[in-house]
């Protein structure tokens, strides 16, 4: 009889051990699906995983909200800056998106969107590398204490761009540059306003850079989503561009200039200016056809950036080269508030 209650007891203890273990098994199981689902998993950093292209929704792969159109005729590459998340993410594009690489990095000491010099912000927008200054120029122009902030490398950007001077936003000298000092890095939030990466990674990316051509597009926190979302998107900016078009080459101006918004400025012409001066061209054309190829368009808060390659053809006269665009959402439609155009021939007229 006492052996016989031993063994019950055994067996109750065995499985009260064998249900707290189980228990135990279930807890942690759900609790590591809760943390990967906000996140957050062990042994891999917030940043990591917050990152929704390490993953696919139903399927489909997700794309920065940025990159709406690109096109390989530019340049293959394009840095994407989330300020939110301190990272810099290098994409390439081949007809598909690819992302290269993601780079830690620190940004202006101050939250929201550069305004005007010392503001310590960081801008928000399309921009693009315009020259680069190594480490010996660096030195000669800032002296060797002064240039160890900026690492062996420095990216200049066109900040403030054509849409920045509209809204008469100040400020320049916002660059990509390096560090000497490896901890800056881990130090977000730490600069006057430029974009900071360690010596190792601004070596690494210089190989992606072509100078006028590679876009770096910085927000204050990057959204993803499918490429059919971003297709429904695209469509309704490349209907506007087409009207617009086809309006000029109709000859329909009442048309035309509905295409512009009342802050308009491009080619160093406000509104007013820039509509007499499309309207007194006319006259000079009597058939006109102008194609477009190559386009690439991106997405940020306040505006679309577009560019694309334009062939414009009359009888008298013709032309081929760059032409870009800044469009704005205004009161609920599409409208122009930029235009800049460079010729790839002899001819510099504004087309």
């Amino acid at each position: 009889m006492d052996a016989k209650k031993m063994y019950i007891s055994s067996f109750r203890i065995g499985v009260t051990t064998f249900s707290v273990c189980l228990c135990l098994v279930i807890f942690l199981f759900l609790s590591t699906g809760s943390r990967a689902q906000n996140g957050k998993t062990d042994g891999s950093s917030e940043k990591e995983t917050c990152d929704p292209l390490l993953f696919e929704e139903h399927n489909v792969r997700l794309i920065p909200h940025p990159l709406l159109k690109m096109s390989t005729f530019y340049d293959d590459y394009v840095f994407l800056v989330d300020k939110s998340r301190q990272q810099l993410i290098l994409f390439r594009y081949d007809g598909n998106y690819h992302r290269i690489k993601t780079y830690e990095c620190t940004t202006g000491s101050n939250p929201g969107n550069k305004q005007e010099i010392g503001d310590m912000r960081t801008p928000e927008g399309v921009y693009f590398f315009t020259a680069v200054r190594e480490k010996s120029k660096l030195i000669s122009q800032y002296g060797r204490n002064e240039a160890e902030q900026f690492g062996i490398r420095a990216f200049d950007t066109n900040y403030p761009n054509e849409f920045d001077r509209i809204l008469k936003k100040n400020g320049d000298d916002i660059w990509l540059h390096a560090t000497d000092n490896p901890e800056r890095i881990n130090q977000p939030f730490g600069t006057k306003g430029c974009i900071v990466i360690n010596n190792d990674d601004i070596e690494e990316i210089s190989q992606f850079i072509t100078l006028n051509q590679t876009p770096i597009i910085i927000v204050e926190q990057l959204e993803y989503f499918p490429q059919s979302t971003l297709q429904l998107e695209f469509s309704g900016i490349l209907e506007f561009i087409n009207n617009w078009r086809t309006s000029w080459e109709q000859r329909d101006f009442d048309k035309y200039e509905t295409a512009y918004s009342s802050e308009f400025y491009g080619n160093n012409k406000n509104l007013q200016k820039w509509l007499l001066y499309k309207k007194g061209q006319l006259q000079y054309y009597d058939r006109v056809n102008i194609s477009i190829s190559n386009m690439r368009i991106f997405k940020v808060d306040e505006y679309y950036y577009i560019q694309y390659y334009q062939l414009f053809r009359s009888e008298s006269y013709k032309d081929e080269g760059i032409k870009q665009l800044y469009i704005i959402n205004e009161d609920g439609a599409l409208k122009i508030i930029s235009e800049k155009w460079t010729a790839t021939d002899l001819q510099t007229s504004a087309r």
